[in-house]
């Protein structure tokens, strides 16, 4: 079968970074990487199972026309390959042509979580307040969620996501209540957050200061140690 072209609304409008074609192609022209070094877990990949069966694919894998192989999509493409109902079947993809040294860089930059950007917390704690997003949803889990708001929010739930995003969101509530009911703003709250790499860390920076190994300590406290 020959590549068939996705007509674009108006071509001129094409922005000049981009170096890729929407085009429909068969299955048995896309081939797996071979040096893929990406792997999945088996609860990782039933989360993106579900996602697809849920949602749908919503981006193209991206396909080096130079090799046939996939540059980005590894995984999403083997979930389709489950899915699918029959072998030979038809896929929309992102076409590049990129040279094999090229394609593997852009394996490695495409997979690479330190070009992704970050989490505004802030941003990310609204959405879940304001938008009724759970965390599942959002395919976070547990280490994660302790790793971005602590392990007290955590704490009191083992494994439940759906329970833990309640327990947030009730927490949230509370908040807004104390904050209604003082008329203080909640950027006028008088804390500073310490972030360490690890528990042992933080809790022998605490021993250190003679403070409670604990994560909310009493400010006055802090200072009069400090100042011995």
């Amino acid at each position: 079968m020959a590549k068939k072209t996705v007509k674009r609304e108006d071509s001129s409008k094409r922005h000049s970074a981009e170096k890729f074609e929407i085009v429909e192609i068969k299955r048995h022209q896309i081939k797996n990487a071979p040096y893929n070094p990406r792997t999945i877990k088996a609860e990782n990949k039933k989360k993106l199972k579900n996602n697809l069966n849920e949602v749908g694919l919503l981006a193209p894998i991206i396909w080096n026309e130079t090799t046939g192989n996939v540059v980005s999509g590894h995984q999403r493409l083997k979930i389709l390959d489950e899915l699918a109902t029959e072998k030979d079947y038809t896929l929309t993809v992102s076409k590049v042509k990129l040279s094999e040294k090229t394609e593997k860089e852009q394996n490695l930059f495409m997979n690479n979580k330190g070009a992704q950007g970050e989490y505004d917390l802030d941003l990310l704690a609204e959405l879940y307040e304001d938008d009724g997003i759970d965390f599942e949803k959002g395919g976070f889990e547990i280490p994660e969620i302790k790793d971005m708001f602590g392990e007290e929010l955590t704490a009191m739930h083992s494994d439940d996501l759906a329970a833990m995003s309640a327990r947030y969101k009730e927490g949230m509530e509370v908040r807004k209540r104390r904050q209604a009911k003082s008329g203080k703003d909640e950027d006028n709250q008088f804390f500073v957050v310490l972030v360490f790499e690890t528990q042992e860390e933080r809790d022998f920076y605490l021993r250190q200061y003679q403070l409670p190994v604990k994560q909310y300590q009493n400010g006055r406290a802090f200072m009069e140690q400090l100042e011995k």
